[in-house]
């Protein structure tokens, strides 16, 4: 009955979301409110799991430490796991095995989509698209696309 109701144009199908925020503007559930995680898909267990991001206040000061992404990650042979998205502006890898922070650098939007990687005459690197965003927390929006040379490689 709802196909034919659209088809007449008697039915309207229209939705909308909002992100349940507090008197300040930040997300109403306690942090960390964003993370990455290792699954081992054989067994189901949770290998490890970390806050990503960090939330600031209008000061600058850090208040939480996970915050919401909207990149994604990749995850490389050498034993990296690379990850944009957050508000704060980061590319950052973490370990495979751990999940520790092992790098981190200010790009000048957010990340927007997930890491890529690539090799170059015997060189790996690892790309990240930043454009910002439009979402509660993000800043300014605009176009950069970032390459970092990972430092195992053999120049040629």
């Amino acid at each position: 009955i709802d196909d034919m109701l659209l088809s007449k144009g008697a039915l309207v199908i229209d939705y909308s979301w909002q992100m349940l925020l507090d008197k300040d503007g930040y997300p109403a559930s306690k942090p960390p409110w964003g993370g990455i995680a290792k699954v081992n898909l054989t067994s189901g267990q949770l290998d490890w799991s970390v806050p990503f991001g960090d939330r600031k206040n209008k000061s600058g000061d850090i208040i939480a430490l996970g915050d919401k992404n909207y990149g994604g990650v990749l995850s490389t042979k050498s034993g990296l796991v690379f990850a944009s998205g957050t508000p704060d502006e980061m590319a950052r890898a973490f370990s495979i095995s751990s999940g520790e922070e092992v790098w981190k650098r200010k790009m000048p939007y957010a990340g927007s989509a997930p890491p890529m990687s690539y090799k170059y005459k015997g060189c790996q690197y690892v790309v990240f698209v930043a454009s910002g965003g439009q979402f509660v927390g993000f800043e300014k929006d605009g176009d950069a696309v970032l390459a970092y040379k990972l430092g195992s490689c053999t120049s040629q």
